[in-house]
């Protein structure tokens, strides 16, 4: 008789998961969906409607830069995160919750996923490591809070670097792994797929080129484009132009170097202790035990350089474009400090604390060295007069006099998102539809720059984002968000017409640029901004 043998059950793994599924769904709803998400969750309540991804139901055209395809088809981006979300509509109804409740479960999936492959890929340390570190990460816990792709296009990544290395070790049905996985992961956001493949693609070439199969490698990839080639043709992916110029490249390429290190992994730490040891032990390798070690590490580092340069010509920067270097990252960065834990378990476990509670070693640390060597230059620069010489010397000691001044403190993200999950948050688009709710009529109109699809979402009122005069000029209510209503607006004749015809109403609510943007946590709120200068203001026709 033949007898099964289960897998061991990893309690770390399972009280991990428990703790993240009590961090990411705590006050889950509390926050109306802000834009982007709004966006997806009216393009998924008209999926119930008419059947298709259908941009405009006679009361909000949602608003794309590359056009609609016959019938208002949305194209903008693909349809797998608007389909989701229209099948937990389907079942739960439309809320803020179930808007967001399947991103979050393919968030939780994608955290197993991503420790499995650490485990693969080291070992059981570097996983367990790697679970602590993740359920610190606030990039990671507020993104895969978000009605929107960014949790599918995680898992989907995950998924495909696991059919990849299945692929590498001549495992059954890798391949069909990878289609699968590739033709999901385009589906969720095909800007995402491209560097991905390319670093696999490079890996491939420089680590297995002697033992691979050309002709099944070639026979692969050319599957994969007859695949997803049409998809791209039909949502015109041609059409997302990008303004490139080498300082537009170089800007982007910056922007992903400083988040990552501010925010995810201190690169720039890590920059400095690998160059010291590499030239103490004098190889390129000193932290690494093993071949398979180096091949895995390699593979890391080659998905990191070929998303960074590839998003450095993507038309719009932020961390959700660059999400699978969240797990990829803290799996190298695990491995790190799990090798320094068989050496030095005491140290390694008290840099491991500061890791995941400050932002001493990601930003702080290093911030204050560069304050220290600027001020010395600033003080150089009295002595003999640099500015008054001009030239390059000139830019050094502004740079250095601004870098100088600037105040470093250590943050606690973590503490601060603790903060946010267990709070209230206002912000403006709750302000505005809170007040709607309560005083307008089913039949009244909006006119509102940004912010429409959330309106729209929660109040069934017939919306409209264009501010110039238009087709109808003057509706029941009319909204000009600070951020998003032009200068000239309020100097022209259609705003004093509004000022007689209307009503002025400022809310107590901040008229912040976004609702509560996750990506990039400079421009994140943790808690209500009650300082903010600009108030809501709501037009009401008299």
């Amino acid at each position: 008789m033949r007898v099964y043998h289960f897998p061991k059950i990893d309690l770390f793994l399972i009280s991990s998961i428990a703790v993240l599924s009590i961090l990411v769904f705590s006050g889950l709803a509390n926050q109306y969906l802000w834009q982007d998400e709004a966006e997806n969750a009216v393009i998924a309540r008209n999926i119930l409607r008419f059947g298709y991804p259908r941009a405009f139901d006679g009361s909000l055209l949602v608003v794309s830069d590359i056009g609609y395809r016959k019938d208002y088809t949305w194209i903008f981006q693909p349809w797998l995160q608007n389909y989701l979300t229209a099948f937990s509509f389907c079942i739960f109804g439309g809320s803020s919750l179930s808007a967001r409740l399947p991103f979050v479960l393919f968030g939780i999936a994608s955290f197993a996923s991503a420790y499995f492959l650490a485990r693969r890929m080291f070992s059981l340390m570097t996983a367990r490591v790697f679970l602590v570190i993740m359920l610190t990460c606030v990039p990671y816990l507020l993104m895969i809070r978000q009605a929107r792709y960014y949790s599918l296009a995680l898992f989907f990544a995950l998924l495909l670097i696991h059919g990849y290395l299945d692929y590498a070790e001549k495992k059954r049905f890798a391949d069909i792994k990878i289609l699968a996985s590739s033709f999901l992961l385009f589906n969720s956001n095909f800007g995402l797929f491209f560097p991905l493949a390319a670093g696999l693609i490079f890996h491939r070439i420089v680590f297995y080129r002697r033992e691979a199969d050309m002709k099944k490698d070639a026979g692969l990839i050319l599957l994969t484009a007859l695949i997803l080639v049409p998809i791209f043709i039909y949502f015109k992916g041609w059409l997302h132009e990008v303004p490139l110029s080498a300082d537009f490249v170089l800007g982007n390429v910056k922007f992903y170097l400083r988040s990552i290190n501010r925010y995810i992994v201190p690169i720039r730490l890590i920059a400095v202790f690998y160059l010291v040891f590499a030239i103490m032990k004098r190889t390129f390798w000193p932290f690494v035990a093993s071949y398979s070690d180096k091949r895995n590490i390699s593979l890391i580092l080659f998905i990191f350089v070929t998303t960074v340069l590839f998003m450095g010509i993507a038309k719009f920067r932020s961390l959700r474009y660059a999400i699978y270097l969240i797990p990829l990252l803290g799996i190298l960065e695990s491995y790190f400090l799990a090798r320094w834990m068989n050496h030095g378990r005491v140290l390694a476990s008290l840099c491991i604390v500061l890791l995941v509670t400050t932002n001493l070693f990601h930003q702080s640390l290093t911030d204050i060295f560069v304050k220290s060597v600027s001020g010395a230059f600033v003080n150089l620069s009295g002595k003999y007069d640099f500015e008054k010489q001009g030239g390059i010397l000139e830019k050094m000691t502004e740079k250095a006099k601004e870098r100088a001044s600037e105040k470093n403190s250590i943050r606690s993200y973590f503490g601060e998102y603790l903060y946010e999950i267990s709070h209230d948050y206002d912000g403006p688009i709750e302000g505005i539809v809170t007040y709607l709710k309560e005083n307008a009529v089913e039949t009244d109109r909006v006119k509102i720059p940004y912010g429409d699809c959330a309106v729209a979402f929660y109040t069934g009122l017939k919306v409209d984002n264009d501010m110039t005069p238009g087709k109808d000029p003057y509706p029941e209510w009319i909204i000009p968000r600070d951020y998003w209503t032009s200068k000239g607006f309020y100097s022209s004749d259609y705003y004093k017409e509004i000022q007689k015809k209307y009503e002025k109403i400022v809310l107590e609510y901040p008229d912040l640029r976004w609702e509560n943007r996750p990506d990039d946590l400079g421009y994140h709120n943790f808690r209500t901004v009650s300082d903010y200068p600009k108030k809501v203001v709501i037009y009401k026709k008299k």
